[in-house]
């Protein structure tokens, strides 16, 4: 088995000016950013690797959670933006090596591929929200193998 965690960036600025890539974290995205790093490090999971999108907002909420994980970030430029067949694809061709992986990205694609990946009802993820999927496999990750075996967000409950 293999363990995906899934984490939306936190809530961001749009200043004037700031092309959508720079947009940075807001007064709320960096309070709420420690907040879930340290639900997710109280998880305990031994997570291998964390992949971000390069995009400012997505990379200041990653190296919060690297940070309280003990992991350094890496960005991989297939995040930003994605679809979810995108995020899917990039599940798919993660390294065996790797037990449990973060991936920190953007909306809608995360909330989708969360959707696609898991059956019952449909979740949301919202700024800064987690989700920890057991799959049966980085390959044999398709719509529907997924089991949820954990989601939080900043203004609700964790767990499940």
């Amino acid at each position: 088995m293999k363990t995906l965690v899934l984490i939306r960036h936190g809530k961001s600025a749009r200043p004037e000016g700031v092309c959508d890539f720079d947009r940075p974290l807001n007064p709320r995205g960096l309070r709420d950013a420690p907040v879930m790093a340290g639900r997710l490090a109280a998880l305990e999971l031994n997570v291998d690797v964390l992949l971000s999108s390069p995009a400012r907002r997505a990379l200041s909420t990653a190296d919060v959670f690297a940070g309280k994980l003990n992991l350094p970030v890496q960005t991989d430029e297939r995040i930003y933006n994605a679809t979810c067949a995108d995020l899917l694809q990039r599940v798919q061709s993660l390294d065996d090596r790797f037990s449990t992986v973060v991936l920190v990205g953007h909306n809608p694609g995360m909330t989708d591929l969360l959707n696609s990946l898991i059956e019952g009802p449909e979740q949301e993820m919202p700024t800064c929200s987690f989700a920890v999927i057991e799959l049966p496999g980085w390959r044999n990750a398709v719509p529907g193998s997924g089991r949820l075996i954990h989601w939080s967000c900043p203004k609700g409950p964790s767990g499940f």
